[in-house]
């Protein structure tokens, strides 16, 4: 019998340049693996149906998690924006099975662990919403789980139209989950730097 994390798939965002890292900030270290690779291993702990989407420097990344159990797609256009990785990521998804909700998460925010993936699935089934979202200083944002019915839109999302703007649609059908200090993500060297020493162990 599925229980409701079951009926949950998850898409992991990883086809970025990070250009302002100089290198593939996927692939930098993380604990005992990547910050790819921990980002996951956490999706895992939710579900197996994990789906990674890559673009820029697709098959180095991909050399790294091919004994991952996960689908892996390539986004050839990933420099036309996030979107067009989001619309991938839920084909991918909507060809395997029917699901209940889809996860939308990325590789670069490392302290947003399984714990807190669980707790915005929570938040989803429980408040009965349309979305469950990260909430930020600056407003709703991924993770986030989007229901069913969303489903349709988010593939045809494309670089002039990502989730953020359309979760703005929903207001009233949003709830959103506080990260509290655990939303950092990873865009420079400094940013990676000072994570690995404020999460070093003491």
């Amino acid at each position: 019998m599925e229980t409701k994390t079951d009926a949950i798939g998850v898409i992991v965002l990883a086809a970025g340049a990070s250009r302002r890292m100089g290198r593939p900030k996927q692939l930098l270290q993380w604990k005992h693996t990547t910050l790819l690779g921990h980002s996951i291993d956490e999706a895992l702990q939710l579900t197996k149906d994990v789906v990674v989407v890559l673009g820029a420097n697709f098959e180095q990344i991909k050399k790294q998690i091919k004994n991952k159990p996960v689908g892996i797609v390539q986004n050839k256009a990933w420099q036309d924006g996030m979107g067009t990785s989001i619309a991938l990521g839920i084909s991918e998804l909507m060809n395997k099975k029917a699901y209940t909700g889809i996860l939308i998460m990325l590789a670069d925010q490392p302290l947003l662990d399984a714990f807190f993936l669980k707790k915005i699935v929570g938040s989803f089934y429980e408040r009965n919403v349309k979305i469950a979202a990260t909430d930020y200083a600056h407003g709703k944002g991924v993770p986030a789980v989007f229901h069913q019915s969303l489903f349709e839109e988010l593939r045809k999302l494309n670089q002039d139209f990502g989730a953020r703007k359309l979760m703005k649609g929903y207001g009233s059908e949003i709830v959103g989950v506080s990260a509290n200090s655990k939303a950092a993500d990873i865009d420079t060297q400094e940013d990676y730097d000072n994570l690995i020493k404020e999460n070093s162990p003491k």
